[in-house]
């Protein structure tokens, strides 16, 4: 057993149900198992600048990053969608229910600007309902060829999380901790 510094996300050629039938093993990426190791990465001035909110900073990998950690800790296998035809959606998560929701993560103000979603979900061979794209922006949901986009706050995460096959935070009820 390592010392799990790192966290693998499969790439699926196949976007539905049974998911784990159309890994391809040696087609993966890697995300820091804590996004406080990603950020001791950067140089110290980008750090810096990260952890005070500077709007010049890219968030986008830092958010990706969090994303991978808040999954992986929730016990939802972590798996990402590649394909030349349709492009690259970070996340593809599946439900108990056997629904296969693409997660999107983005940062700055193009939240809703998500091409390769857009062609999953439009293509109906892979049924795809809704999905969720995760940013800074407001709870909303819109209409897309195929499905529902749910956009969520990244703090949201969580309450999605519980729905993924997997997951360990069925049932739970988020409260702050009593200290």
């Amino acid at each position: 057993m390592g010392a799990k510094a790192a966290l693998k996300t499969t790439n699926i050629t196949d976007p539905r149900p049974m998911l784990e039938r159309s890994e391809e093993k040696g087609r993966f990426k890697l995300y820091q198992s804590d996004v406080s190791m990603l950020m001791a990465r950067y140089r110290s001035n980008v750090a810096l600048a990260a952890l005070a909110g500077e709007k010049r900073v890219n968030f986008g990998a830092v958010y990706e990053n969090a994303v991978a950690q808040e999954l992986a800790a929730a016990n939802v296998p972590l798996h990402y969608f590649h394909s030349s035809r349709v492009g690259e959606v970070d996340f593809i998560a599946e439900t108990d229910a056997g629904d296969v929701v693409p997660v999107e993560v983005k940062s700055g103000k193009d939240y809703k600007r998500h091409v390769a979603l857009n062609n999953l979900m439009k293509n109906r061979e892979y049924a795809i309902e809704y999905a969720y794209v995760l940013s800074e922006g407001n709870v909303s949901a819109e209409e897309r060829e195929g499905g529902t986009v749910h956009y969520l706050p990244l703090y949201m995460l969580p309450a999605i999380a519980r729905d993924f096959h997997g997951s360990n935070l069925k049932g739970e009820v988020f409260a702050p901790p009593t200290w």
